[in-house]
């Protein structure tokens, strides 16, 4: 039951991811509003997941994760590399992940980030 709930909040971050892309994409605009929505899902699906496995460690290290991010690229928003919407956002999107995703998140964005460099 606590891994459907999961799943269906995680199902429910596509459309709104969508929706950020978006927006962004016309406007070049990421809402609080939106980031605040997708921290809630992916809070509360770390929860339902970490309730069920008995173990708060993929929470955890999803937190880091995003600390971590937000740290890293706080500077590029500083010298007007990127926007402060894209900031927030990464720092995010490691909890809509989770801790095993991490690895190939990690990947993925070094690619892409050096594909668009």
């Amino acid at each position: 039951m606590l891994l459907a709930a999961s799943v269906l909040l995680k199902g429910l971050a596509i459309p709104l991811l969508a929706r950020i892309a978006w927006l962004d994409f016309t406007t070049q605009k990421i809402s609080n509003q939106n980031v605040l929505l997708l921290l809630c899902l992916g809070l509360g699906s770390l929860q339902l997941l970490s309730m069920q496995s008995g173990s708060w460690w993929d929470m955890g290290l999803s937190g880091l994760a995003g600390l971590l991010l937000f740290v890293a690229l706080f500077p590029f928003w500083a010298l007007r590399k990127i926007g402060a919407g894209d900031v927030k956002l990464m720092a995010v999107v490691p909890l809509l992940i989770g801790g095993s995703g991490l690895v190939v998140f990690s990947v993925l964005l070094l690619v892409f980030a050096l594909a668009t460099a």
